[in-house]
């Protein structure tokens, strides 16, 4: 019983997120996602207690995916102008990617809507994420390969760093398609203003 019932609540979820990320938060309503998973709404409630629970959900998922395919360079050792390389890379690629952009175009609107919902999208995504890329900076402040500064301060000047040009213009649309070496080329931009601002050129 146990198993049916996980898979009913990932299907829920799977129909949720395509839903959500393809008409948007209002427009995909309880009603076409329970169609959609094969469910009632009375379903959806008994695993969700509101559609906002169930978009909360989505959203989580999303977030966690993120935490495993960007985050996981902030394991690998290294210098820090490769481990600041490798994040770049691996956080373009997520957030260029057309979930994780339907995602973040979604949120701006709901930040309005409900203050609650983008505080737990916040906490969940890249506010997860630069308290993570802040511990990796102060670590390196701690080495002398950085300037000492807020590290949370830090680590929100590096995401937008990351995002801008190439992000920014696709996530506006302005652009239809972006090639690897696009995607290299701004990671390696964003590193290099970076340590030009904060790096140690000389010892601590």
């Amino acid at each position: 019983m146990r198993v049916k019932t996980d898979a009913k609540r990932r299907a829920i979820l799977k129909e949720a997120r395509r839903l959500f990320l393809k008409d948007g938060y209002e427009a995909a309503s309880t009603a076409r996602i329970a169609a959609a998973a094969n469910a009632s709404k009375a379903t959806i409630y008994s695993y969700f207690r509101s559609k906002e629970a169930l978009f909360k959900a989505v959203v989580r998922d999303a977030c966690e995916e993120q935490a495993e395919s960007s985050l996981a360079a902030l394991e690998t050792p290294g210098p820090l102008r490769e481990v600041l390389l490798e994040l770049a890379r691996r956080y373009l690629r997520f957030v260029l990617a057309p979930e994780a952009l339907s995602i973040l175009r979604i949120m701006p609107a709901e930040a309005v809507r409900s203050p609650a919902l983008a505080r737990s999208f916040y906490d969940q995504g890249p506010g997860q994420a630069q308290t993570r890329v802040a511990g990796m900076l102060h670590r390196f402040m701690e080495e002398g390969e950085l300037c000492v500064a807020d590290p949370l301060l830090l680590a929100s000047q590096f995401q937008q760093l990351c995002q801008a040009g190439l992000f920014e213009r696709r996530f506006w649309n302005l652009i239809d398609h972006v090639s690897d070496l696009e995607i290299d080329q701004s990671a390696e931009f964003a590193v290099e203003t970076f340590l030009r601002a904060h790096g140690r050129t000389e010892p601590a």
